[in-house]
């Protein structure tokens, strides 16, 4: 941590709680790179001065911009405050476009979703392992909590109908995801790279597991790690710069049917969507009021994330 002794001076009269004193200790080491190569604290920097910096520690999400900045800014405020040598307001004026981050962190629409999938992944008529992880983040695309995948089964998707179902709930596929889908559903091996015999075919575990591999059940990890490795080898390669998680990927899915809605003129549904949110957490029989509050607030964080997603794609 850059300029240890003042920060930690700020933690200690500022920060409430251990959990706040740890966010304060993570964000201000976070910044250590940026006052390192500028020999200097972030509190005495110019807002033009700030921005890379911003730009890269401040989240994409509504809600982490907001927590992040107000800490940076009360810091600032207290230096000032404190008479500290060189404090300005830079980090009081400062604002932050995130557009870039998003921009590598989400996708536009199915079609840039299976561009994205096409750069990381084998092609799917190579018939690969690969189509398990691409049907995997399809189904974060369409909506999928990701606790639900692993329990598909083949009898689950609906290709004629361009339906997935879990439970009573019933997920429509896009169009590009078809083709990984009816290879999961048809084939019962994959080609498989041997570092002595070459490609080969290797059988996948019987069953009717829609994403069952070679051996033992597919776990979540299993597929985040497959899914982390591909996108990492990608942009190693310079194949692309861009990076999704399960989370961010159903993040983009859930938007593109909002906008689709919008604008076929029809209300977006942030009430019934952060409804949902809270419910899933049952706070609402234990506490009415703060559920209230709860669901208040996830609103308004889904209506800023959805604009920033729209500024960042320029729709």
């Amino acid at each position: 941590m850059y300029n240890e002794a003042l920060k930690q001076r700020f933690i200690q009269e500022n920060a409430g709680s251990d959990k706040t004193q740890r966010n304060l200790v993570t964000l201000f080491n976070s910044v250590e790179k940026y006052e390192q190569d500028w020999d200097a604290d972030c509190c005495t920097k110019t807002a033009e001065e700030l921005q890379p910096m911003l730009n890269d520690v401040i989240g994409i999400r509504s809600n982490s911009q907001t927590v992040t900045l107000s800490f940076l800014r009360s810091y600032a405020r207290w230096c000032i405050q404190n008479h500290i040598p060189g404090a300005c307001a830079g980090l009081l004026e400062a604002s932050v476009d995130n557009s870039g981050k998003l921009r590598l962190q989400m996708v536009q629409g199915p079609l840039q979703f299976q561009q994205y999938l096409n750069t990381i992944f084998a092609p799917e008529e190579d018939e690969t392992i690969d189509l398990i992880y691409r049907c995997y983040l399809w189904c974060a695309f369409i909506g999928l909590e990701e606790e639900a995948v692993p329990e598909l089964r083949t009898q689950d998707v609906n290709l004629n109908a361009m339906t997935v179902s879990y439970g009573e709930k019933v997920y429509y596929l896009f169009k590009e995801a078809v083709p990984a889908f009816q290879k999961v559903l048809e084939l019962d091996s994959f080609n498989y790279s041997h570092k002595n015999y070459g490609t080969i075919r290797r059988a996948r575990n019987e069953g009717d597991m829609l994403l069952r591999g070679y051996k033992g059940e597919t776990k979540i990890r299993t597929l985040r790690a497959a899914v982390t490795a591909a996108g990492a080898a990608a942009v190693k390669d310079s194949k692309t710069q861009r990076r999704l998680t399960y989370d961010k990927a159903k993040l983009s899915g859930l938007f593109y049917r909002i906008y689709e809605r919008e604008c076929n003129g029809a209300e977006p549904g942030f009430d019934r969507l952060a409804s949902e949110w809270v419910s899933s957490k049952q706070v609402e029989d234990a506490d009415p009021n703060k559920y209230r509050i709860m669901r208040n607030k996830k609103k308004r964080e889904l209506e800023n994330d959805y604009a920033n997603w729209k500024h960042a794609f320029m729709l």
